[in-house]
C-alpha cells in the first residue's frame, strides 16, 4: 500500500576570571538571549524568534530582582566560600564574553578557558550551578545539543526559575537545526518537542514540530520500518489530533500492522473529514472485507463495485 506524503516545503584561567566583569548564570538570569532564531513552518528561510517566549512571559526581564537571582537561592548561600568566589569569577569571563562580537577569537578563547575553569572547580560538587554555568558557556559557544542537556539537568534541582526554562528552550531550539545539519532527525524533533512544551501557546514551534515528525514518520513508513513510524506519527498526532495527513498515515502504519481496530478508527476520521478523497474508503473497504465483515465493507466500496 501506498503511503501519503505530505507536500515538500521548505596564565592561568584566574588570569582570564579576574579580568572580567560579571556575567554568566548572572547573563542567564537576566535573560539576555544568546543570537539565534528557531525555523518557522514554512521554510529554513523563514525564522521566529525564540525570544517571542519570553515576551509573553510573566517572569519578563523587567519584572525580574536587579540582584541575581541565583545568589539568593538557598542551594547557593549553602555552598562554601571557596566555590562561591569560583562560581563569581566563572561567571566574570562569561560577562566579558558575552560582551564581544561572536566571532571575535577573544571570545572563543575566554569561553574554551571558562568550560576548563568550570570543570576544575565545580566537578565533583552536588552544586546545580555547575550545569547552568556549564549549559551557558557551550550555549555561548555554538554548542545547543550539549548545553540542553545540563539545562535540562539543571532544572531538575532548580525547578521553577523562569529564565533557566528560557535558556533551556533556547538550546532546544538551536539544538533542533544542529541535529537536522548532523543528519539526526530524531533528535530534532526531540529537541523541538521540548521546545514546543516550554510554551504549547507557541503555534509556529508545534506546527513545525508536526511537520518535522510527519515527514519523519512517512520515511520511516516508505523504509518499512512501521513501529518507529507509528511512534513518530503519533507524536504529531498528540499536538494536532486533527491533521488529515497525519491520521491518514496513522491509519496506514496500523493496518500494516494488522491493527485493524486502531486503522479503522483513523481511516474513519479522515473520511468524516475529506469525503473527497477515496484512500480512506479504499482502505476501510479492504479492511473489512479481511475482517470478514462484508456489509461495512460494502459502505466503503468504490463506485460501481458495491454490487448495486
Amino acid at each position: 500500500m501506498s503511503i501519503h506524503r505530505p507536500d515538500k516545503p521548505q596564565s592561568t584561567w584566574h588570569l582570564v576570571a579576574m579580568a572580567l566583569a560579571l556575567g554568566g548564570v548572572v547573563y542567564l538570569l537576566l535573560a539576555k538571549w544568546i543570537p539565534g532564531n528557531v525555523p518557522s513552518q514554512t521554510g529554513p528561510g523563514q525564522l521566529l524568534n525564540p525570544t517571542a517566549m519570553a515576551q509573553s512571559s510573566q517572569d519578563t526581564p523587567a519584572n525580574l530582582p536587579t540582584k541575581p537571582l541565583k545568589y539568593s537561592l538557598p542551594a547557593y548561600r549553602n555552598l562554601v566560600s571557596k566555590e562561591r568566589y569560583a562560581i563569581r569569577r566563572i561567571d566574570s569571563a562569561m560577562g566579558q564574553a558575552g560582551r564581544l562580537p561572536a566571532n571575535d577569537p577573544m571570545r572563543r578563547a575566554l569561553l574554551e578557558s571558562t568550560l576548563l575553569a568550570i570543570d576544575s572547580a565545580l566537578t565533583g560538587t552536588d552544586n546545580p550551578y555547575f550545569l547552568v554555568n556549564k549549559g551557558d558557556v557551550l550555549l555561548m559557544l555554538g554548542k545547543p545539543i550539549a548545553a540542553e542537556g545540563y539545562y535540562r539537568q539543571a532544572m531538575a534541582q532548580l525547578p521553577g526559575v523562569a529564565p533557566l526554562r528560557r535558556n533551556h528552550a533556547k538550546a532546544c531550539a538551536d539544538g533542533a537545526y544542529e541535529a537536522l545539519a548532523l543528519g539526526d532527525s530524531d533528535q530534532a524533533i526531540r529537541l523541538l518537542h521540548r521546545y514546543a512544551l516550554a510554551d504549547d501557546s507557541n503555534r509556529q514551534a508545534i506546527n513545525l514540530l508536526v511537520d518535522w515528525s510527519l515527514r519523519r514518520g512517512v520515511g520511516l513508513l516508505r523504509a518499512h520500518k512501521d513501529d518507529l513510524g507509528k511512534r513518530t506519527l503519533r507524536r504529531a498526532y498528540a499536538w494536532q489530533p486533527n491533521h488529515y495527513m497525519v491520521q491518514l498515515n496513522l491509519g496506514i502504519a496500523h493496518y500494516r500492522m494488522q491493527g485493524f481496530d486502531s486503522a479503522i478508527f483513523y481511516f474513519a476520521r479522515c473520511a468524516q473529514s475529506n469525503a473527497n478523497d477515496r484512500a480512506p474508503a479504499n482502505y476501510l473497504n479492504m479492511i473489512y472485507t479481511r475482517m470478514g465483515k462484508p456489509k461495512e465493507a460494502a459502505k466503503y466500496a468504490p463506485p460501481g463495485l458495491d454490487g448495486q
